[in-house]
């Protein structure tokens, strides 16, 4: 008797469809209506963790718009980092993935490219690659940096409507130079009508200007402080753009949250999270898959509610994230 031998990639396109077709179940799942992918990465040395090694660079570099920020893998040249993401671009096409994020900050892509955005319209076109959209960093609690904020902002909204793509998200640094994420008392001492005025108004130039979405990206030290829903609350033209991983991270329920503000989403990480289990337990973030969060459940409410923003895959490993996000969740790419 002859066996057919399928690889990985067809095998796990074959459970995709099943599982968008109704799967075990029998039961059909509505029509995929958003774009799936992830922030790409390039792969990390064997035995390197989350966040060190290759994974850390393609991201390297996390700094605040209009404030110097230095942070992570400052000491790279612009080069050195677009050629790590073009590395991460080459292991996504490798996976079969065709919608991609840069992580922040984005300075080096579009500086090292300007007046020459064509050559990297190029990369994108070989690979079959679509630049969605872009991450930036700001200090929003300082009304100094305001105009340096919004011409930031605008300048990646630029970069993201040249390549095709959809969105800008934004990260706050509540303090110079330094991505402190995770200081809940540190987003506490700033002016909450501060941050809302600043990051509205750079939404609403974006939009206007360029067409492009500017999303609100919260991580720990701004949930647990409580801007998420002031932000949503005290804003016209912002959008959401949750980080399911680290908002559970800062005690909040992600999914609730997701489907609270799903009127003002144009997308979202995918993370998980599950606690610690000692201090020295590491900060909780795991494979998408292995934590806490009901991810199966969240992509159901989008499919039933036909969202049409984008579900990026962040953390980990292009591979884990594709793994999990086409098998279990059944997502097309």
């Amino acid at each position: 008797m002859a066996i057919s031998v399928v690889d990985r990639r067809t095998f796990l396109g074959t459970v995709a469809a099943a599982l968008t077709t109704g799967g075990a179940s029998g039961q059909t799942q509505p029509k995929q209506t958003f774009i799936a992918g992830v922030v790409a990465s390039a792969p990390r040395p064997p035995g390197a963790l989350a966040g060190q090694g290759g994974g850390a660079a393609a991201g390297a570099g996390r700094g605040a718009a209009g404030a110097g920020g230095g942070g992570r893998g400052a000491g790279q040249t612009d080069e050195q980092r677009v050629k790590t993401f073009l590395t991460g671009m080459d292991d996504c096409v490798r996976l079969g993935i065709h919608n991609i994020e840069k992580s922040n900050p984005p300075n080096p892509m579009f500086d090292y490219y300007k007046g020459k955005e064509s050559q990297f319209k190029e990369e994108l076109a070989k690979r079959n690659l679509t630049l969605v959209g872009l991450a930036n960093n700001c200090h929003a609690g300082r009304a100094d940096l305001r105009q340096s904020m919004i011409d930031q902002n605008l300048s990646t909204a630029k970069f993201v409507q040249m390549m095709g793509g959809k969105y800008v998200c934004f990260v706050l640094d509540p303090v110079d130079g330094t991505d402190a994420t995770g200081d809940e008392q540190a987003f506490r001492k700033l002016d909450f009508k501060v941050i809302a005025s600043n990051v509205d108004e750079m939404a609403r130039r974006s939009k206007e200007e360029t067409g492009i979405e500017t999303g609100y990206h919260p991580e720990e030290g701004d949930s647990a402080a409580g801007l998420v829903d002031y932000l949503m609350d005290n804003t016209k033209n912002l959008k959401f753009w949750p980080d399911v991983g680290w908002m559970q991270m800062a005690g909040m329920d992600s999914v609730a949250s997701c489907k609270k503000y799903y009127s003002r989403m144009n997308g979202i990480h995918l993370r998980d999270y599950t606690p610690p289990k000692d201090a020295n337990g590491g900060r909780g973030l795991v494979p998408l898959g292995a934590g806490d969060i009901n991810l199966v459940d969240l992509i159901d409410f989008f499919r039933k509610n036909k969202f049409t923003g984008c579900v990026m895959g962040e953390g980990q490993s292009n591979q884990s994230n594709y793994d999990y996000m086409s098998g279990k969740l059944g997502l097309q790419f």
